[in-house]
């Protein structure tokens, strides 16, 4: 398998994607049993790049949509390619608290499309589109334009991607069963059951899994373990798109 490291969102991070897929291929060959994307503390960057690296993964169908006040706000984001560079890989995406933007974009679009499993913590929660507006004195004013929304609808804006195993309630990764994902279900639902969240309600559910900048190994050692336990990854991913289905 490979690990792939995404550091940021900047103008060549999904050219770069790419190649990376294409020397894991190389390198790996017919042993290439599924892909690790670390995106931890990876701060996000450019909105066009979270699409686009997302286009690598996912086939027709929605990525992330934006919704404001003003009717130009109001956007689906769409991925037309047919034939995604990974193909039907497994994938596993692994998440912290200093994850946000683009790097959440990401994230919920893969868990929500069932294209990959979220292993971590609760991410940053930056859900939120800026424009910046040039003042005549030459100062600038950045203005809150919109909100990011999954493709089940919910808004991470301050709430976070809720991982589908949360790594702060793992002990030994080589142990880690359906039990595991399945203690997340209930979460989940409520996640994507949230349309207008209140301060208390982000609060009680970012307690479910709180918040980490820190990047254990054995965030990758349960990567490691759930793709080899083919049937445990195809549990997990079932379980996250049931509960995108399963929105109001």
């Amino acid at each position: 398998m490979a690990l792939i490291h995404l550091t940021g969102f900047n103008t060549a991070t999904t050219e770069n994607l790419r190649a990376a897929l294409d020397k894991a291929r190389t390198d790996i060959g017919k042993d290439l049993t599924g892909v690790i994307i670390d995106m931890r503390s990876n701060r996000g960057g450019l909105l066009d790049q979270a699409q686009s690296v997302s286009e690598v993964f996912i086939g027709d169908g929605t990525i992330f949509s934006t919704n404001g006040r003003h009717p130009d706000s109001r956007r689906t984001y769409r991925s037309s390619n047919s034939r995604p560079n990974a193909g039907q890989l497994p994938i596993v995406v692994l998440m912290n608290g200093g994850s946000a933007s683009a790097a959440e974009i990401v994230a919920a679009a893969l868990q929500d499309r069932g294209r990959a499993v979220v292993i971590g913590t609760t991410s940053y929660g930056k859900g939120t589109v800026q424009t910046v507006v040039r003042l005549a004195n030459e100062g600038e004013l950045i203005l809150t334009w919109s909100r990011l929304q999954a493709p089940s609808g919910y808004t991470w804006n301050e709430l976070g991607v809720l991982p589908n195993i949360c790594t702060s309630k793992v002990g030994d990764a080589a142990k880690v069963g359906t039990a595991a994902v399945d203690s997340n279900q209930a979460s989940l639902m409520r996640w994507h059951a949230l349309r207008n969240p209140t301060q208390q309600e982000v609060a009680d559910l970012r307690k479910i899994c709180p918040p980490g900048d820190a990047a254990p190994e054995a965030d990758v050692d349960l990567a490691v373990r759930l793709l080899h336990d083919r049937a445990l990854y195809a549990h997990a991913v079932q379980s996250a798109t049931y509960q995108a289905a399963a929105r109001p």
